[in-house]
């Protein structure tokens, strides 16, 4: 009777320790597909990070343009846009602009490039397109895709708010902008803005602007690695 009573405890801790490695094996492999899921996708429309200009510009007509941050500086009095030219042309940061043979909904597509490879992408959609498209239902696929964002609520200072999702090299970025009444109640959206950023490149590019604020003389940075 012993034998029999010890051969079905044996056979219950087997069976156990078997269906304890089963649950560790299967935690594992969720915990490996939700970091792959995790991951942010690097572009959109036929671009992505990492890509060159000289690639795009064989999908769409491309322009250059003006760094964004110069413009402000010049239009608001503030900030020295000269120097801000002069470190662009020291580091070989290059901005560019596609406005031809896009999506309807889409006003413009704003790239900006390292030593030729593009780092970030915006995505400007028409604000017709905007009034039309629920905030809940524009940013309904990146969260069924990513989960939960990083929200950053910037109405009363910037006029933004913002969803942000990060995988450490890619951000992605869905930002509504718009304006609040006199009274400080009610924010009507204009727009939707989408950007895909490689972190790294962009850490790299401003620290060394920091430096060069400060030093003058921009050091030298390496071709981005994607």
């Amino acid at each position: 009777m012993k034998k029999i009573l010890v051969t079905i405890l044996l056979i219950i801790c087997c069976a156990c320790s078997a269906y304890s490695r089963e649950i560790e094996n299967n935690l594992k492999s969720t915990e490996q597909e939700d970091d792959a899921s995790a991951q942010i996708t690097t572009g959109i429309y036929k671009i992505h990070l990492g890509m060159s200009v000289t690639e795009i510009s064989k999908i769409y007509i491309i322009e250059k343009a003006e760094d964004f941050t110069v413009v402000l500086y010049r239009k608001f009095g503030f900030g020295d846009p000269e120097k801000k030219e002069q470190f662009n042309k020291e580091l070989n940061l290059e901005y560019y602009k596609i406005s031809e043979d896009l999506s309807e909904n889409i006003a413009n597509i704003r790239l900006k490039a390292l030593k030729g490879l593009v780092y970030e992408i915006a995505i400007y959609y028409k604000p017709e397109y905007t009034k039309s498209m629920s905030w809940e239902i524009f940013t309904h696929q990146a969260i069924q895709k990513y989960g939960q964002p990083i929200i950053i609520n910037a109405v009363l200072t910037n006029n933004d708010y913002i969803f942000q999702w990060s995988d450490g090299i890619t951000e992605l970025i869905i930002r509504k902008n718009g304006q609040l009444n006199k009274e400080k109640m009610v924010f009507s959206v204009k727009d939707y803005h989408v950007f895909y950023t490689h972190i790294p490149t962009r850490d790299d590019i401003q620290l060394k602007l920091k430096r060069f604020d400060t030093a003058e003389a921009a050091p030298g940075i390496e071709k981005p690695s994607f």
